[in-house]
């Protein structure tokens, strides 16, 4: 896990008017040892700020200051493994009728990992105070972000900093609402983190704008009908015919002319080597059997 922790600092040097704020990014790296992970894997990680000291050192010979900041973050995250399966679907006997049973099941087809980044805007009311201005944000996340087929909804919050003779600090909510890009029709794991903070016009009418990223899994989900119990019924009459010539349906697949001639698909194909599907309806299918002969 690769990324950056975003320090915002308001730093007010002594007589010289109003405060600065330094934004600072502190790098970082974090890894974690699993052994069936490989590359090609989906993830999603959440990384958390659990807490942070700053210390501040001065040198009043030099008259300068400088500022140590630890972070401690706390990474939590989501592996995803692509498996490729064959779900058993339909059976047969050559020797008997079969009876089944299925059950709907749902499934999460994993279409993959994306980001998508929007902007969002908030005006900061001042009171009509004319001497008031807006010095920065502080504070700001998103929260409460929750997906409706398409439709995200959420909300930024953040303090803004005003200064009038003294400082003042506004809370404000800021909803936000975005149409994903799906390919599939559902989502999972979305995170957003706010990317960007832009102050237009600090006085009279102040506009906040966020650069927010909002990452997700896009999914496609369906039923699929699988096979939970299968019985045993009367036996099937034996074919005793050397060679069975058969008209299949432009719907019939590969498995159900199997089914139908009680041979295996490989068999069936290995004798009809020009057979390609979909079918016309216009083949015949032919299967050759070995018989027994009495004297």
């Amino acid at each position: 896990v690769d990324g950056e922790v975003e320090v915002n600092m308001l730093i007010e040097q002594l007589n010289k008017g109003m405060p600065t704020k330094i934004v600072k990014q502190i790098p970082f790296r974090a890894e974690v040892d699993l052994d069936s992970v490989t590359v090609t894997n989906c993830a999603c990680v959440n990384p958390l700020v659990k807490g942070a000291s700053i210390k501040v050192y001065v040198d009043e010979s030099k008259n300068k200051s400088s500022i140590s900041i630890e972070v401690n973050l706390l990474v939590c995250g989501k592996v995803y493994e692509n498996v490729n399966f064959e779900p058993c679907l339909d059976v047969y006997s050559k020797n008997c009728e079969v009876y089944i049973e299925k059950e709907k099941v749902k499934l999460n087809k994993l279409n993959g990992f994306k980001c998508v980044d929007f902007k969002v805007e908030s005006e900061i009311s001042l009171n009509d105070d004319k001497n008031s201005r807006l010095i920065c944000v502080l504070n700001d996340k998103i929260e409460e972000i929750s997906v409706n087929g398409l439709e995200l909804t959420g909300a930024v919050t953040f303090n803004a900093l005003l200064e009038n003779q003294e400082y003042l600090v506004e809370s404000v909510t800021l909803p936000i609402s975005f149409t994903l890009p799906l390919v599939g029709n559902l989502c999972s794991d979305v995170k957003g983190v706010i990317t960007e903070v832009e102050i237009k016009n600090r006085e009279t009418k102040p506009i906040v704008c966020f650069k927010v990223s909002v990452c997700y899994l896009d999914l496609t989900e369906f039923d699929l009908d699988l096979i939970k119990k299968v019985s045993e019924g009367e036996e099937k009459p034996i074919n005793d015919s050397a060679i069975s010539v058969y008209i299949p349906k432009p719907t019939d697949s590969l498995w159900e002319i199997s089914k139908e001639l009680g041979v295996s698909e490989d068999e069936i194909l290995k004798i009809n080597k020009d057979l390609t599907f979909p079918l016309s309806g216009e083949e015949r299918i032919v299967i050759y059997r070995e018989i027994e002969t009495k004297d």
